[in-house]
């Protein structure tokens, strides 16, 4: 089984202000996605997307970013964000004002992700706390 950072959710009411929908929960960063290098998307073939990227603590520790994808095809990090609920429902509300459409589209993948992420067993409290505690240690030093 991939090993993952835990989901959490976002804490936001079920609607806003203006009838906006709050931001969805919190997406599992698998160990496959804690690459230390460019950015990750949380889906590919958007121009503006929601994504992660992971640094050092040097360079800032993990992150949340929203994403924009060059005509070269890689992404360059418009703002970046904390690691933490609260970091992501701020990149969730950067990316629905920078582009609506997108961020529909990468809810349902996040619906979409977090059903195939329960079918492998990545929901399990015990199990995501622990594997959180691993990463912390690895990325504090």
């Amino acid at each position: 089984m991939d090993n993952a950072v835990p989901a959490g959710q976002s804490g936001a009411p079920d609607t806003m202000a203006g009838g906006v929908s709050p931001a969805p929960p919190m997406p599992t960063i698998r160990l496959s996605e804690q690459y230390i290098g460019p950015p990750h998307p949380l889906m590919d073939g958007r121009a503006r997307i929601v994504g992660w990227q992971w640094q050092t603590t040097a360079k800032g520790g993990p992150c949340f970013a929203t994403l924009w994808r060059t005509a070269m095809g890689s992404y360059k990090i418009l703002e970046r964000f904390p690691l933490t609920p609260e970091g992501w429902v701020r990149a969730w509300d950067t990316l629905v004002k920078l582009d609506a459409n997108s961020a529909e589209k990468a809810r349902m993948e996040l619906a979409e992700r977090q059903r195939r992420d329960a079918e492998l067993g990545y929901s399990k409290p015990a199990e995501l706390a622990e594997l959180d505690a691993r990463m912390r240690r690895l990325y504090s030093k």
